[in-house]
């Protein structure tokens, strides 16, 4: 087996957890949007994590907030925007590389 830069990624839940969590989460925050961003529509349609999937979250409801449409889409937008700023950071230079003899 070659080796590979890309770690291994957990299975995504099925659609029909997925629904599970949807559902519970607009009914538990009363379909009301959570963040109330600029631009806000007050009405929640989506349910977003709060600890995103990606970055270990699960789909247990306390990991979940009811967010309308547009609410969503800045908040997705700023998490994509601070994942590419820590991809691009330069790495530090080796402890090792710095000492001259």
């Amino acid at each position: 087996m070659a080796w590979s830069s890309h770690r291994r990624r957990r299975p995504r839940p099925s659609s029909a957890q997925a629904q599970r969590f949807r559902t519970g989460v607009l009914q538990r925050d009363g379909y009301v949007c959570q963040l109330q961003l600029p631009g806000c529509t007050h009405r929640a349609t989506e349910a977003d994590h709060v600890l995103a999937w990606e970055q270990g979250g699960t789909n247990a409801l306390a990991n979940g907030q009811a967010v309308c449409s547009s609410c969503h889409k800045i908040k997705t937008q700023q998490e994509a925007q601070a994942a590419r700023a820590a991809w691009k950071r330069k790495p530090a230079r080796h402890p090792g590389l710095d000492q001259r003899a």
